[in-house]
């Protein structure tokens, strides 16, 4: 009759499912952990514009010096404006940048906009990896999307099935008393 390859289809699509689930947050981690480390490039990137800025502000200060004591032309000065201008809007740049990147990551995180988020220091330097057969081997079993790809395809084989018993004569018998 087929119901136990109906039983066996359904419980393989049930399977297939949580294999589903299973991907979808391994998809979310890779996400949250690509914006973590945006987020922490874009806040480095701000502390260097920063750097950049004060550097700037630095050599401006020092030709003015040489300008007050009458050592460099005031027409020198011009050059260290636009570089210091050029800072303070790589600067503000950068601090935008800093603030998309951490909502994306709240977004990614289901956090509020408005939620502050403070990030952990940056990471430390990752371990030596594996052999690359065996990152491989550890690769294929940690993907549910794999398990759910060969769940469907048992649902499939149990499909197959039923549709053979259908094509096949019946004997119906019935009897009264």
């Amino acid at each position: 009759s087929g119901l136990k390859e109906d039983i066996r289809a359904a419980e393989e699509t049930v399977k297939a499912s949580w294999f589903g689930v299973a991907d979808t947050q391994r998809q979310l981690i890779l996400n949250v952990a690509t914006d973590y480390y945006a987020a922490q490039a874009a806040l480095a990137y701000v502390q260097v514009s920063r750097r950049s800025v004060m550097s700037s502000r630095q050599h401006l200060d020092a030709v003015e010096a040489r300008i007050e004591q009458e050592l460099a032309a005031k027409a020198d000065r011009y050059a260290y404006d636009v570089e210091l201008a050029q800072a303070q809007v790589q600067a503000i740049s950068a601090e935008d940048q800093a603030e998309v990147a951490l909502n994306v990551l709240k977004t990614a995180m289901g956090l509020p906009a408005d939620q502050p988020l403070q990030l952990a220091d940056a990471l430390g330097r990752p371990e030596k990896p594996e052999r690359l057969p065996d990152l491989i081997a550890k690769a294929y079993a940690a993907r549910p999307d794999l398990r759910q790809l060969e769940a469907q395809v048992e649902v499939a084989r149990q499909n197959l099935k039923i549709a053979q018993i259908g094509r096949r004569p019946m004997i119906n018998a019935s009897g009264s008393a």
